[in-house]
């Protein structure tokens, strides 16, 4: 079986929110993965794929040509490229022999039933994909049942059904990523993960795994760094490591034992990673083992979001301005706040002109102060805790919103999702700010 794994990019004309940091790992670690077990798996990244539009449309003879001889065509979509992946499937399959399509990401693994309703697609795999793609691929070629791949959500007979949820309770480790199909000098950073969800549950988060943060251990990230870090010199544009974990110190012990390994590998990279700020606030080892790696470290990227209490609080981030503060005066200690990232985001739906303002200007204080980079993001109704509850701030969050490849730039649901806010504040905010806070209103 010949299998093609893809990521549908977003729609050129919002790209604003597309920054090429790093390939999409996932459809590189799944080809992997299918390697292994044998199957012929090829990859197509986002930056070839989208190679296959004219004017923010699909070229027809392109997309045939592409999954062409190709038994099945796995395809990763999150809610920003949906609108794209909806029109790539119908085209696919309106082709005389389609091959299966198998739809994962965020936005399958949220709305199954809509994938299934509204496009042709045959089936789904909600969440981790590791073991349901093997699973899947076995059905596939006649050694095993549909009903028995977990995370599937399929058709039969005209009704859908949505097989049981793997517990997700470990992360193993799979094997080396087909780095070797990635394209040359596109991106960054040569993407590598260690763990995936996250012990926290913040109100706008859109991760899958809130609250259940998995980690492989200190000596299996090492083995992985070790493979991938052969490949930036021949893939990268740069000698960086992304780490996609949507939390690297998600267990500090774990984080100082790897930052220990880093120590000891002499060939040259930079590593980028994401870390909680009441991480360094309430463990000083974990502080010393990062300083000790000082010229390794790129970025530490910690989202901070609001620049008040208040905001914090509402969007349950779990620590405060004060602790905000003590942990980057401990980072500075150590001369490490210069490599620090800032996150936040302004427009959530209760904020008004001033709220917003109190964030930005919150945030160039600490600039100042701690000589670190930042940016400021523009809240978007992306499926979270938060967009499900947005009926008591007027707006009906549904899924069909994703179905516009560009929504992202929709003025109707922008206005929506920011009530307390005019277009002239946000223009405003925008114009004032600019360089800082990335633009969504301009056409």
């Amino acid at each position: 079986m010949k299998i093609l794994l893809l990521a549908v990019p977003p729609h050129p004309d919002a790209k604003k929110l597309a920054f090429k940091l790093a390939p999409p790992l996932n459809i590189y670690l799944l080809a992997g993965v299918l390697r292994s077990a044998g199957y012929n798996a090829d990859v197509c990244d986002p930056a070839i794929l989208e190679t296959c539009m004219i004017d923010g449309h699909w070229n027809e003879e392109a997309v045939d040509n592409l999954v062409s001889g190709y038994d099945a065509v796995g395809i990763s979509i999150n809610c920003v490229t949906w609108g794209m992946a909806k029109s790539f499937i119908d085209l696919v399959k309106r082709r005389r022999e389609s091959p299966s399509i198998v739809c994962g990401g965020i936005y399958p693994s949220f709305f199954p039933e809509c994938v299934l309703n509204k496009t042709n697609a045959d089936m789904v795999i909600r969440g981790d994909g590791e073991i349901p793609l093997l699973a899947l691929m076995d059905a596939l070629t006649g050694k095993g049942e549909l009903k028995d791949v977990p995370n599937l959500s399929y058709r039969d007979n005209g009704r859908q059904v949505h097989n049981p949820m793997t517990t997700g309770e470990c992360l193993k480790d799979y094997g080396v990523p087909a780095y070797d199909l990635m394209p040359q000098n596109v991106y960054y950073n040569l993407p590598v993960e260690t763990s995936r969800g996250c012990p926290f549950h913040c109100s706008f988060c859109s991760i899958f795994y809130k609250k259940q943060w998995r980690g492989l251990s200190a000596r299996e990230t090492l083995r992985r760094v070790d493979s991938a870090q052969r490949h930036l010199n021949e893939k990268i544009k740069s000698k960086a490591i992304l780490f996609t974990d949507d939390i690297f110190t998600g267990n500090p012990s774990r984080a100082i034992e790897i930052f220990k390994g880093f120590k000891k590998i002499d060939t040259e990279f930079k590593i980028n990673f994401e870390a909680r700020i009441t991480d360094f606030l309430k463990n000083d080892p974990l502080i010393d083992a990062l300083a000790e790696i000082e010229d390794k470290v790129s970025t530490i990227q910690i989202g901070v979001e609001c620049g008040y209490d208040d905001g914090l609080l509402e969007i349950k981030k779990g620590f405060t301005i004060k602790d905000i503060e003590e942990g980057l005066d401990k980072l500075q200690k150590r001369n490490l706040s210069k490599k620090v990232f800032l996150s936040f985001i302004i427009g959530f739906p209760w904020e008004t002109y001033t709220d917003c303002v109190k964030t930005i200007e919150y945030a160039l204080e600490l600039e100042d102060k701690y000589a670190l980079a930042l940016f400021v993001y523009w809240w978007l109704p992306l499926k979270s805790n938060l967009s499900d509850n947005l009926n008591k701030y007027g707006f009906n969050f549904h899924a069909d919103i994703y179905d516009d490849p560009l929504w992202v730039r929709d003025q109707k649901i922008l206005q929506a999702v920011h009530p307390r806010l005019s277009m002239a504040e946000r223009k405003k905010i925008t114009d004032k700010y600019k360089g800082i806070v990335i633009n969504l209103f301009d056409h």
